[in-house]
C-alpha cells in the first residue's frame, strides 16, 4: 500500500496539484484484503463529506469508507467475499 499512496503523492507533486492529504491525512488507505487478486477502486468523497467526517473525534483511514449505509454494504460485501 505504500508504493500506491507514493505514487500518488509522486502524480500531485509532478502535476501541482493540491494536497489533500496534508488536510486530511486519514483520507488514505484500504479496506478488505489488500492482497487479493480483485481490487475495488473507489472514489473519493466529496469535499463535503469529508469536511463532514473530519469533524469527528477519532479520525483513520477507515473513516472514510463508513459514511453512509451503502459504505456498509460494501464493506459487507468485501468481508463476505474475502477480497
Amino acid at each position: 500500500m505504500h508504493e500506491i499512496i507514493e505514487a500518488q503523492l509522486k502524480v500531485i507533486r509532478e502535476n501541482s496539484f493540491y494536497n489533500w492529504f496534508e488536510d486530511y491525512p486519514w483520507l488514505q488507505g484500504f479496506i478488505g484484503n489488500s492482497s487479493s487478486p480483485i481490487w475495488f477502486l473507489g472514489e473519493n468523497p466529496s469535499l463535503s463529506q469529508v469536511d463532514k467526517q473530519s469533524r469527528k473525534t477519532e479520525l483513520t483511514e477507515n473513516l472514510q469508507w463508513n459514511a453512509s449505509a451503502g459504505d456498509q454494504l460494501l464493506r459487507d460485501a468485501i468481508f463476505e467475499a474475502n477480497i
